[in-house]
């Protein structure tokens, strides 16, 4: 068998994955995209052009999905969505993140001001899987204040507002001014 005479396939229909052979002809290029949907899997073929129905090899490619998986002390609620009220006082909120991906980010979106919440502060703005994040919500003396806490696999543009992988709408009531 010649190398001029191989060709690398992928079934039909699959849209994640492609395959070529190196310019050489002496080994196989997969390209795989990122997967936060679900494991998927196919098998890339090396066939001989001229009849496809013959397989010299096969190589099984699978796709585990990631994810980001984060939870809070204290707690936060659920229902429709991720939310938490706190009081007008400082408050600080322990976020642990779990993820089979290399990074996670962590950003703020003030509903009022648009854009990120200078009342709301991060111990880091990233980290890996089993770390925590500290978020500090600064004392509230005016009025009522509402953003979101995100967290995400892909670091923030400047205009990020929400994510699609954790999205927390937090509250805080105002306080008393001291006057």
């Amino acid at each position: 068998l010649n190398r001029d005479d191989i060709a690398v396939t992928v079934p039909e229909g699959i849209d994640w994955c492609s395959a070529s052979l190196s310019e050489g002809k002496d080994a196989v290029i997969l390209n795989v995209q990122d997967n936060m949907e679900e494991d998927v899997q196919t098998t890339v073929s090396i066939v001989n052009k001229e009849d496809a129905t013959i397989v010299y090899l096969s190589i099984h490619v699978k796709s585990i999905a990631g994810y980001l998986k984060v939870t809070s002390v204290p707690a936060y609620e659920e229902d429709y969505m991720k939310k938490m009220t706190v009081t007008a006082e400082e408050t600080t909120i322990t976020f642990t993140v779990e993820t089979n991906l290399e990074k996670w980010y962590v950003f703020s979106y003030d509903m009022m001001a648009y854009g990120a919440a200078d009342w709301i502060e991060f111990n880091q703005a990233s980290g890996r899987d089993g770390e925590t994040c500290t978020v500090t919500v600064r004392a509230n003396t005016g009025s009522d204040r509402m953003a979101y806490i995100c967290f995400d696999v892909e670091e923030p543009g400047e205009y990020a507002m929400m994510s699609d992988y954790f999205t927390l709408f937090l509250t805080q009531g105002p306080g008393q001014s001291s006057v």
